[in-house]
């Protein structure tokens, strides 16, 4: 989307890539590749920090005018114990990702909260603890 290779830092990238353009950029890259893939009749996960209603009802809408089912899976865990795997992650150096301490708390801080509608699709995960995939979401047949 920005002209990166893989592992690639975006030093060089006119505006940052942690920004609310870049953020609307990677969110419509995403719906136009998951349209393709579901009409295709593979099954998607859209993996991005969906943060604001808007985005998310993007989604949802979607999925619904695609007739396909939809789930949200909420990664939860302690704020702390975020900071201590981004600073984690930073240290060994080996991450694609360059989102920092201060990326996460501007996140967290702009995290509006899982409508009524969005949490009736939602899929809580603990990533403090294992999880059960197959428990948490059961294969239909």
């Amino acid at each position: 989307l920005f002209g990166l290779r893989a592992g690639q830092r975006s030093d060089g990238v006119e505006g940052g890539i942690y920004t609310p353009q870049a953020s609307r950029q990677t969110h419509e890259r995403l719906a136009q590749l998951a349209t393709v893939a579901l009409k295709a009749g593979y099954p998607v996960l859209v993996d991005a920090t969906f943060l604001n209603p808007a985005t998310r009802t993007q989604f949802i809408a979607l999925a619904r005018a695609l007739q396909v089912p939809c789930r949200v899976l909420a990664f939860e865990a302690p704020l702390a114990v975020l900071r201590e795997r981004v600073q984690a992650r930073q240290r060994q150096g080996e991450d694609a990702s360059e989102a920092d301490v201060a990326v996460l708390d501007s996140q967290w801080a702009h995290l509006q909260p899982l409508a009524p509608d969005e949490l009736a699709l939602t899929v809580h995960v603990d990533t403090t603890q294992p999880v059960d995939w197959d428990a948490l979401l059961p294969r239909s047949r």
